[in-house]
């Protein structure tokens, strides 16, 4: 597609991408299936995988990928209880005190006295993402509270508009 847009401009392949992704102001996405879905499932489960999101979001924008907001639903839901493929306990720790220890962020990961208070509440037989191409911020499902430095910022998979996280820096 990009090199016709640019030989029906006569430019640049460069110049082509950067015209497209300035008139449509940034908000273009790029999907490939490249992946072979035996090759995740084989990285989730590898004892040292931990499980992120690169998900980006502009607020007002037409398109994000779906697992934007959906990977960690899709992880503990699809992956984790669906395909059985790690315990619950295990497919946590991967998004929670595996990376944190990773990144050492010290007060993170974990529920203990003096770390801080950032829960998410749901429920394991109903949680999933609900997202696809074509409804990419469709709401997850089971997910009851989330606490950020201990002040609820979702209720029944709503989100309230506080904002009391930080930027975390390493």
């Amino acid at each position: 597609m990009l090199l016709d847009i640019a030989a029906e401009r006569g430019i640049t392949l460069i110049d082509a991408l950067f015209d497209v992704l300035h008139d449509d102001r940034f908000e273009t996405l790029c999907v490939m299936h490249s992946m072979s879905e035996d090759d995740v499932e084989n990285l989730m489960v590898w004892r040292r995988t931990m499980i992120g999101s690169d998900g980006l979001f502009a607020p007002g924008g037409r398109m994000a990928h779906p697992r934007c907001y959906g990977t960690f639903p899709r992880f503990l839901g699809r992956y984790a209880r669906d395909k059985a493929l790690l315990p619950p306990e295990e497919a946590i720790r991967k998004i929670t005190a595996m990376p944190a220890a990773v990144y050492g962020l010290s007060t993170k990961g974990l529920i203990r006295v003096g770390m801080d208070a950032d829960l998410t509440l749901f429920d394991e037989k109903a949680l999933i993402d609900n997202a696809d191409y074509q409804n990419f911020n469709a709401k997850n499902s089971g997910i009851a509270k989330v606490f950020v430095n201990g002040t609820v910022v979702v209720e029944d998979n709503l989100y309230n508009g506080r904002m009391p996280g930080r930027l975390l820096r390493k």
